[in-house]
């Protein structure tokens, strides 16, 4: 019998009881992960979460031995993957041009600039800067302002 148990860390661990003589994965990840006979369920190949945003559903099926009839049982593995800050942030233009009067206020629109970032949570919210003395930029929306 093949059962699911939750770690501390929020995984799930698939472990396997008496005499099983075989277990299979089947579904979409069953080229990214492998399966021994303990029930340990391992990686094989890299992830990566922006290409497989919902992660991977899996059966696992557990065969025993058994005579005159083998048994099997089949649990579902659903594999969260949790992101990394591994992309960084794209602006939606190359260049962006403004134009503003001479005799415009401290606050007046320059410009606004648009980016994003694939990464989720922190690591996909994006703060923007210039570098310049000549304008400030709130940092939330992009804007540029004299």
């Amino acid at each position: 019998m093949a059962s699911i148990r939750q770690t501390r860390n929020g995984h799930e661990v698939v472990t396997v009881e008496n005499n099983i003589t075989s277990l299979a994965i089947f579904g979409h990840g069953n080229n990214v992960v492998s399966i021994v006979i303990s029930g340990v369920i391992s990686v094989i190949k890299k992830l990566d979460r922006e290409s497989k945003p919902n992660g991977y559903s899996l059966a696992v099926v557990a065969r025993d031995h058994g005579y005159p009839i083998a048994r099997y049982s089949t649990v579902l593995v659903n594999v969260t993957i949790s992101d990394i800050n591994d992309n960084s942030p794209q602006f939606d233009k190359f260049t962006y041009s403004g134009m503003i009067r001479e005799d415009a206020s401290l606050s007046d629109v320059v410009t606004r600039v648009r980016a994003s970032d694939e990464d989720q949570g922190l690591s996909g919210d994006i703060i923007y800067s210039i570098t310049s003395n000549l304008y400030t930029t709130s940092t939330n929306r992009g804007l540029a302002s004299r």
